[in-house]
């Protein structure tokens, strides 16, 4: 009897090993797989923000650069990105194709030094906007004023032209969307909650979340087009919907009181 009740001990010692030893085995297959995939993203992104080799020669962002990449942005603006060639850039600057050359590689190198331009300014802007003191109801409606002068100028193709044939300007959109405006989101709804005028029980994430993805249909002419509504009133319109969805009676009462003192009647 003893010799039995000692064989069993002896083969749940066994079992237990041997299912440690297969837990252990996932763990570091799974360690392994996380790893593989944390190169791959840093891979990527890094061939998504090269530094080109034109910055050893030149000073960042040379006023010749900076030049450039306005007239492109200004182009681009008025008549899109595709129907643009580079011929196009040179005749609006009044420059040779070997002078522009020197300063982008390529087409797709011009549309994504513009990008990166256009979203380092906007960041610019809004973080001092933030900084303005202002309470979170009154930052949500300078942003969306920002915002708005912004997009009244964008072509309605480039937002499709970007997605279709410049990738990693669109990516560049995507995260400065993904990433800075939802923080920008989130701190603000942070900021409202500390002062009492947006609601506690908010999952700030979500919103965020919300809130950016409707950027995109704010930016589509043919949207703002069909409503018969100017850009300004469709985007104050949005930014009603959302804050009083997260507002407390404190905050709903600051709006209404914004309301009495604005021209806008969409507050």
């Amino acid at each position: 009897m003893r010799i039995l009740v000692f064989g069993e001990t002896e083969c749940k010692k066994r079992k237990r090993s041997l299912v440690l030893s297969i837990i252990h085995a996932s763990i570091s297959v799974l360690y392994k797989i996380a790893e593989k995939r944390r190169k791959r993203r840093k891979r990527f992104f890094n061939r998504l923000f090269p530094v080109y080799s034109f910055h050893v020669s030149l000073p960042p962002m040379s006023s010749k650069l900076e030049h450039i990449i306005q007239k492109a942005r200004s182009i681009f603006m008025r008549c899109g990105i595709r129907s643009v060639t580079m011929d196009d850039v040179c005749k609006e600057m009044r420059i040779s194709k070997k002078t522009l050359y020197q300063y982008v590689h390529d087409k797709t190198d011009l549309v994504n030094q513009t990008m990166r331009s256009e979203i380092e300014k906007d960041e610019e802007e809004i973080t001092r906007l933030i900084q303005g003191g202002h309470n979170a109801i009154d930052e949500m409606f300078e942003i969306t004023q920002l915002v708005s002068k912004k997009v009244q100028d964008i072509h309605p193709s480039i937002l499709y032209d970007m997605q279709k044939y410049y990738p990693e300007a669109w990516e560049m959109m995507r995260v400065h969307r993904n990433d800075f405006i939802e923080k920008v989101i989130i701190s603000n709804i942070a900021k409202g909650q500390a002062e009492g005028n947006y609601r506690e029980n908010l999952l700030p994430a979500i919103v965020a979340r919300l809130f950016a993805s409707k950027m995109d249909v704010l930016s589509d002419k043919q949207f703002i087009s069909d409503t018969g509504y100017t850009l300004l009133q469709i985007n104050s319109e949005h930014l009603t919907y959302h804050l009083h969805g997260i507002v407390t009676p404190k905050g709903n009462q600051y709006l209404e009181h914004k309301r009495a003192n604005s021209n806008s009647p969409s507050i």
